[in-house]
């Protein structure tokens, strides 16, 4: 059954919030939004994977766990037995494992969504995410075509381990690669017009909803809203070091924030996929 809508994006490239609108939207039945929701997944839930294994994944290596993955996602395809689809955040690349099977199989897809975001401003959320003291380690991460959450093989948010690869190569590799429907979303565009860019998605679903009801999920999802959930209650996928998750959502914030040399790094190792989707002019100037 193809039921599965694969939510995918580079971390910190606002793939949690298009998250909770499509949840609040399609699962919320006219309550509020809570963070507990459970109806969107992680692809990497190790608890989950444990469960439907009968077997703890600690016991075993990245590689071995990657063997099993495209098996367990058949697993929860056939067992999610809704007719509304099954979301599943991913910030894995989009690759086969060692067995060539691809990660996430098109035969139980339904559609896959890209969230791409500006790598300049991602610079600046990863770095208050991390908790770090300055833009060079997170720069690190973001060009490093090795990055994995985490970098070996402990433990972190109950999480398997994740190739997520540089920005570059997570961005391409989903929009090159996916061999089934794929919507790429620009976070900028969802920042200035989310009613219209959910709407789409749902046009993609075969979903109809009035709009009014579009409308308001994406208000309960404001960036306001969340802030306050998240002091009030608590979020369950809270930063590692940071003080919090929602901090600002901004566009842009990197021209007032990023060091220059900083910046000038991250433009030279991204620079041809920035041009692809319009953060560069064709002379190499940031637009946005």
């Amino acid at each position: 059954m193809r039921n599965i809508v694969w939510l995918a994006s580079f971390p910190r490239s606002g793939n949690t919030w298009l998250k909770l609108i499509l949840t609040d939207l399609l699962f919320s039945s006219g309550k509020s939004l809570e963070f507990s929701n459970s109806s969107v997944l992680h692809c990497a839930n190790r608890r989950l994977f444990d469960n439907t294994l009968n077997f703890p994944t600690t016991l075993l290596s990245a590689a071995e766990v990657n063997e099993l993955r495209p098996g367990v996602y058949k697993e929860w395809s056939d067992s999610w037995g809704q007719y509304l689809p099954l979301i599943i955040k991913v910030h894995d690349c989009f690759e086969k494992n060692r067995k060539q099977r691809w990660l996430f199989p098109s035969d139980i897809t339904r559609l896959g969504i890209y969230v791409i975001r500006n790598p300049l401003d991602i610079c600046v959320s990863y770095a208050h995410f991390w908790g770090l003291d300055g833009y060079d380690e997170a720069a690190d991460m973001i060009c490093d075509p090795f990055h994995s959450l985490p970098k070996d093989e402990t433990d972190l948010f109950g999480q398997l381990r994740q190739r997520l690869g540089d920005w570059s190569l997570n961005v391409q590799s989903w929009t090159a690669d996916a061999d089934f429907p794929l919507n790429v979303v620009k976070y900028e565009d969802m920042k200035s017009n989310p009613v219209e860019i959910v709407s789409e998605i749902l046009n993609q679903l075969g979903m109809s909803f009035e709009k009014a009801r579009v409308v308001r999920s994406v208000e309960r999802c404001h960036i306001g809203e969340l802030q306050k959930q998240e002091s009030e209650v608590g979020f369950k996928d809270r930063p590692y070091r940071g003080e919090r998750f929602f901090r600002q959502g901004a566009v842009g914030s990197w021209r007032n924030t990023l060091p220059d040399e900083i910046s000038k790094r991250i433009i030279h190792a991204h620079s041809d996929m920035m041009k692809k989707f319009g953060y560069l002019s064709l002379d190499g100037q940031p637009l946005i």
